[in-house]
């Protein structure tokens, strides 16, 4: 999908009871654009693990000889454990470990492939990687339903939404780990008619809940998962500006419980998922369940888990969106542990940040990973859509005539196509966060 930059309201007006939709255009730079300039992950075996000071950790030290002198050299500020409510698993016959993950943040910007280096020479290192960042590339009664061709067109060349509809409309026991820029999770088309800007902590309707967080003690991790008041999803994007300044009003500063989007990309990548349907509000979706008709507090579609990954910067004069490899494993060994077994990734990537484990310990849970081919219009297939899972389907994008849209990348890697032009969903617009927005792009 593409990243929006300029607002552009279309010449017709909705409802005001209803949301307002708009067209975006925001180019994009394609792929990825560099490596963290300050943080590494890193593995330590086992007797690392074992002789490491937790608490000199804090401060970039791990009362260990040999890596306090490189940390002092490098000025490393913090060694802090990535995954330490994983669990050993096994895939492609192969034990997985993730608990010896660990990321250094260092004071200052370093030579990134000097100082990975000077620590792979260090015995107890089982691994040590960069962090790549990637830009983010029935007939229902919905309002703006007649403008989403790839739902129903009428000539074959869509998807045909009523003639499944008639089968299944979507099951609300199915979880999709949403990795992106965030979700509005109080858009009335996402979290029901109860979410507001004003009360974000009413939304329900297609939005994954954690209820034992939501009717939990607050700042206590009721349900021992490692994450406090994660009631809806989690927020991972943590110090970011060291790369690009971020947007004004993003959030940049550190993971929280509140994954809310403010570039747009992941409200758009979630409506298109599972807005709610036929409940007489703004668009509607594949799998977004079968409302009575009104709108309702609840939904009974897919349930979407919104995990932040992505994030809006100030880059080369203009907005861009960002992802990063380190985030997107951190966001997938949640999904993994909280029950999502589906997970769109709608952006370009590698295996750095170690997120090539954090994808095996997803899928050996049984997950299905969707990955967006890309839209360099090329052959070439990033490092995600080159591996050979069977549980990870590679989608390249088509438009309203069926053909290959022409930003989309393609070969014999693919595992489905499916529309991704001007295709309408529900949206955030930052420059009036007080309306639920929908998008066409």
């Amino acid at each position: 999908m593409l990243f929006v930059l300029l607002f552009i309201v279309m010449s017709y007006t909705p409802c005001s009871a209803d949301a307002e939709p708009i067209h975006v255009n925001r180019p994009c730079l394609n792929g990825w654009v560099g490596y963290v300039p300050d943080e590494i992950v890193i593995k330590f075996d086992a007797s690392v693990m074992d002789a490491m000071d937790s608490k000199k950790a804090k401060k970039g030290r791990l009362g260990i000889s040999a890596f306090d002198r490189l940390g002092i050299r490098h000025e490393a500020v913090c060694v802090s454990p990535r995954f330490a409510k994983s669990k050993a698993k096994r895939y492609r016959g192969k034990e997985m470990n993730l608990a010896g993950w660990h990321k250094i943040r260092f004071a200052k910007k370093i030579d990134v492939k000097s100082v990975i280096n000077a620590y792979r020479k260090i015995a107890g290192v089982a691994d040590v990687q960069p962090i790549g960042i990637y830009t983010i590339c029935a007939t229902p009664n919905d309002a703006w339903f007649s403008k989403q061709w790839h739902l129903d067109q009428k000539n074959d060349l869509d998807i045909d939404s009523p003639e499944a509809w008639d089968f299944e409309t979507g099951n609300e026991s199915l979880v999709v780990a949403v990795l992106d820029t965030g979700v509005r999770y109080y858009h009335q088309d996402l979290g029901g008619s109860n979410a507001s800007v004003d009360y974000p902590e009413d939304a329900n309707g297609n939005m994954w809940i954690n209820w034992s967080e939501k009717n939990g003690v607050h700042n206590f991790d009721d349900d021992a998962n490692g994450y406090v008041d994660d009631w809806i999803g989690y927020d991972f994007v943590d110090q970011v500006s060291s790369f690009a300044p971020c947007w004004p009003g993003e959030d940049c500063d550190q993971p929280d419980n509140d994954p809310r989007d403010f570039h747009g990309h992941g409200t758009h990548v979630a409506g298109t998922i599972s807005a709610l349907t036929n409940n007489g509000y703004g668009i509607s979706s594949v799998a977004g369940g079968w409302s009575i008709g009104e709108h309702q507090p609840e939904g009974t579609g897919v349930k979407v888990m919104p995990l932040r990954v992505g994030w809006s910067a100030a880059y080369s004069g203009k907005e861009q969106g960002f992802v990063r490899m380190d985030f997107v494993a951190e966001a997938l060994v949640y999904a993994a542990n909280n029950g999502a077994k589906l997970a769109n990734a709608s952006w370009g990537g590698d295996g750095t940040g170690n997120l090539s484990e954090a994808i095996d310990y997803f899928l050996s849970g049984g997950g299905i990973l969707f990955k967006a081919a890309g839209n360099a219009n090329n052959k070439d297939a990033d490092y995600i859509c080159s591996r050979t899972d069977l549980a990870i389907v590679s989608v390249a994008a088509t438009d309203a005539s069926d053909c290959k849209a022409g930003f989309s990348s393609y070969g014999n890697w693919i595992g489905i196509s499916a529309p991704g032009v001007d295709i309408l969903s529900t949206y955030h617009a930052h420059g009036d966060p007080e309306q639920d927005y929908l998008a066409l792009k």
